[in-house]
């Protein structure tokens, strides 16, 4: 499924910066674990911790 999402030009330069450094192999792979990392958060700690 094709996803469009807009992000502010430093998080563009953050994603490639991943990527370039082979730390993920795309902007999606990374935007992937970031979620996984706030689903996890989230599921630990509730709410608390999207105040």
């Amino acid at each position: 499924m094709d996803t469009t999402i807009e992000l502010q030009p430093k998080d563009i330069e953050f994603l490639d910066s991943l990527v370039a450094r082979q730390e993920f192999t795309s902007r999606t792979d990374a935007i992937h674990k970031a979620l996984e990392l706030l689903q996890k958060e989230i599921a630990e700690n509730g709410s608390v911790f999207l105040k």
